[in-house]
């Protein structure tokens, strides 16, 4: 093969591949093992171990939650009798459901607001309860408005409470329209939303929808 160009005497000169620099080379070497390092690879995600006092509120509706939940471990319930109101809030729930695993994609989407693209790697895969436990769900209807509370509509209530075997902690997350309470529990167990206004405190079973 010979290059297009002349030498000084007129004759065509014959192209020599010049090596790679060594330096060069060790870098390339370098990446390449950093890339298999950081998972730089096909294989699935792993799996997500979900704490076992975890209680949270996701985005998303009913699409979200026939997507976490199968449709033999969810049950309807009725706004009308599954609800909680009082001095200065309402809550009503219209699906209930248990699940024992979550998709990492969907759960990641409706728990931290991220687009599809920009949930990690490392989020993607299924999300468990921890061993001995399961989730409790609850929907609050998608359309319309919450409950109007006893003291009329005023600003969005954030007090809300989990009572989870006696043991009460805040909600981590704002109720509003269409969102869905998820709360950790042992299997089998009850777990309970609630408020305390005033020294009075008003609760809903999330397994079963009723007041207590």
């Amino acid at each position: 093969m010979t290059d297009a160009r002349q030498t000084a005497a007129g004759r065509p000169r014959r192209w020599h591949p010049r090596p790679m620099p060594r330096a060069r080379l060790l870098v390339l070497a370098v990446v390449a093992v950093l890339a298999l390092g950081c998972g730089w690879t096909a294989g699935p995600p792993g799996i997500v171990t979900v704490d076992a006092g975890y209680n949270g509120v996701l985005r998303g509706g009913p699409d979200t939650f026939r997507s976490l939940v199968a449709a033999a471990d969810t049950r309807p319930a009725d706004p009308a009798v599954a609800r909680l109101v009082g001095p200065t809030y309402g809550v009503a729930f219209d699906t209930l459901g248990v699940a024992r695993t979550f998709d990492g994609r969907v759960f990641s989407q409706a728990a931290y607001g991220l687009h599809p693209d920009d949930v990690s790697r490392g989020m993607r895969g299924e999300h468990r309860a921890a061993d001995g436990h399961e989730f409790l769900l609850a929907q609050v209807p998608a359309t319309g408005h919450l409950p109007e509370p006893e003291g009329g509509y005023a600003t969005l209530f954030a007090d809300w409470q989990v009572d989870v075997g006696g043991t009460v902690r805040p909600l981590d997350g704002d109720i509003t329209v269409g969102a869905i309470v998820v709360v950790s529990v042992p299997v089998g167990a009850d777990a309970a939303l609630g408020a305390t206004v005033d020294g009075q405190s008003r609760w809903i079973d999330l397994r079963t929808g009723r007041v207590r």
